[in-house]
């Protein structure tokens, strides 16, 4: 399984608030107290959307949806991120979405696994993948990172090719 460096834009990095609350998710019953006492799924909201990490060791972190991935993370690298919603229902809580979608660490579609591991490891079986999985690559000439759609590796902005292999560790800015 890859641990994905930081590799997005120093100046988050930097500014970005280590402190920033997040909860680790071991049990839904623990996410459900958490996410009440933080104030989530007030005012009949059945579902909430969540920035998450895992990081190594299959450890599942989630904090507000407008935080930052690398505050998310301590700074620490990662096995996956990206967005996943809870949904609250008569069995408990549920996975409703879960996605890949970090530009900071711009992890693989197969980083699926290290989620559902994470996962499985709460009590959240059953979740049949990302419902929106992103691949990246970076485009060192006009060092960009680009979301690759349609199966087209090529960089929007200056029109180079990409690899089809993820390239960050080589030379990506972190």
């Amino acid at each position: 399984m890859r641990i994905y460096p930081y590799v997005g834009p120093a100046a988050i990095k930097e500014k970005v608030n280590m402190a920033t609350p997040r909860h680790e998710v071991t049990t839904a019953d623990g996410l459900v107290k958490w996410a009440l006492d933080a104030g989530y799924f007030s005012h009949g909201t059945p579902s909430e959307v969540f920035t998450y990490t895992v990081l190594p060791g299959h450890h599942l972190f989630i904090a507000d949806r407008h935080s930052e991935h690398i505050a998310c993370a301590r700074g620490s690298p990662v096995e996956c991120a990206g967005e996943i919603a809870f949904r609250r229902s008569k069995r408990g809580m549920v996975v409703e979405e879960a996605s890949n979608l970090s530009t900071g660490y711009c992890p693989e579609s197969s980083a699926w696994v290290a989620l559902d591991l994470a996962l499985k490891a709460a009590g959240f079986p059953g979740v049949q993948g990302f419902t929106a999985a992103f691949e990246f690559r970076y485009c060192h000439r006009c060092l960009q990172t680009c979301v690759i759609k349609d199966e087209v590796y090529e960089c929007p902005a200056c029109l180079q090719l990409l690899p089809a292999e993820w390239n960050y560790a080589a030379g990506a800015p972190s």
